[in-house]
Order: C-alpha cells, then sequence, then structure tokens
C-alpha cells in the first residue's frame, strides 16, 4: 500500500521502471538459442506472465497515478502491442520465433497486472474493495 503510493507520487520512477523492464525483454528476446536448448517446459510461461505483469504494472501507476483508471486501457494497449512486437522482434534472431502462446500469456499478465492495480486503489480510497 504504502509502496504503490509513493511509487505513484514519484512520477519519474516508475517510468525507469518501465524502461528497464523493457530493456530486459528486448534484451531477453535477442539471446539466440540453438535447436531444442530453450525447451524448458513451464519456464517459459512463468517468464512471460511474470515479465509483463511488471511491465503492465509499472506502466499503469506511471500512467494512472492512482487517479485516472482511463488511463488503464491505454497502458493495457500499449503493453500488449509492446509483447507483439516482441514476438515480431524474435523472428529475426536466429533459434527464435514469434509465438501466438506467448502474446496470450503476456497479455493475461498485463490483464491480471490491471486487476492487482484497480483492486488496490480501490481499496485504498475506500478503505475495502467493492462499493
Amino acid at each position: 500500500k504504502i509502496m504503490i503510493s509513493w511509487l505513484e507520487k514519484e512520477s519519474a520512477i516508475p517510468w525507469v521502471i518501465v524502461l528497464c523492464i523493457a530493456v530486459f525483454i528486448f534484451y531477453v528476446s535477442s539471446v539466440s538459442f540453438k535447436a531444442g536448448q530453450a525447451n524448458y517446459d513451464f519456464l517459459p510461461f512463468i517468464y512471460h506472465f511474470s515479465v509483463f505483469f511488471l511491465f503492465g504494472l509499472f506502466l499503469m501507476i506511471a500512467l494512472a497515478r492512482g487517479e485516472n483508471s482511463a488511463f488503464f486501457f491505454l497502458a493495457t494497449i500499449i503493453a500488449i502491442v509492446y509483447g507483439i512486437f516482441d514476438e515480431i522482434h524474435q523472428i529475426f534472431v536466429p533459434g527464435r520465433s514469434a509465438s501466438v502462446y506467448d502474446i496470450l500469456v503476456d497479455s493475461f499478465g498485463i490483464f491480471y497486472a490491471m486487476l492487482i492495480y484497480s483492486i488496490s486503489i480501490q481499496y485504498r480510497k475506500n478503505g475495502k474493495i467493492g462499493n
């Protein structure tokens, strides 16, 4: 509660975190794999969900800043589009390919971040969840 409120007030910090996560995503997507090297079953799911959850969460904090929930939609669209471009970028990396499944997992992480952040705002404004 305190950390999110602090991040909402410190406008530059969430943007720096968003930029760092975006660079990290780009870097990881730039790493080449040899055939069969990247097959760890559940690890890609955990990676995609987690990194895009954090990317979406900090993007929402940076844009909405706890007040303007209209920016949730914009942050969600930006994060999903970044995930799509990340997959397109991987087409040009040896040993990598684009995956609709990865985009869906990215989007799931982003939507979950939106849900958690909106509940956080609701809770902080009303002291409870719901009306």
